[in-house]
């Protein structure tokens, strides 16, 4: 999935990506199916232990 993610958020660099992270990206688009590589900015990158309460 990091992968997906560094194409859409131009100049994002995923080193990790783990189970269950999710990716906040910021699109600038009316739908998905006119997002191009390189047109979104990665805004977060949350992984389960960033999420965790205790």
């Amino acid at each position: 999935m990091h992968d997906e993610v560094e194409m859409i958020a131009g100049g994002a660099v995923v080193n990790h990506f783990p189970t269950l992270a999710v990716a906040r990206i910021e699109l600038e688009v009316e739908h998905w199916g006119v997002v191009d590589q390189g047109e979104g900015l990665l805004l977060e990158l949350l992984s389960p232990k960033m999420l965790n309460s205790e």
